[in-house]
């Protein structure tokens, strides 16, 4: 998922027919809402959807989200483990 816009207005745009799943995305906003960091974020709703996977309690709309999700995001992630590098 592509980050030029931020976590938060991508996931506002994020409309699920799926109860528990839009719930998910429900809650990253609010954890994003309280100042948590982006990428945690992120990590956790993709753990969250993964848990749904592997149960085959997700909806084909919510597989094709967490499948976006889930792209990396080379400049992002390049980022964020350079950061490691040098600390």
């Amino acid at each position: 998922m592509k980050l030029k816009q931020s976590l938060k207005e991508i996931l506002e745009k994020v409309t699920l027919k799926n109860e528990a799943e839009q719930d998910l995305v429900n809650q990253a906003i609010v954890e994003l809402d309280k100042g948590e960091y982006e990428p945690k974020v992120q990590k956790q709703l993709r753990d969250a959807f993964n848990k749904l996977v592997l149960q085959g309690k997700i909806s084909k709309e919510g597989l094709s989200f967490f499948e976006e999700l889930s792209k990396p995001n080379f400049d992002v992630d390049l980022a964020l483990s350079s950061m490691t590098w040098f600390n």
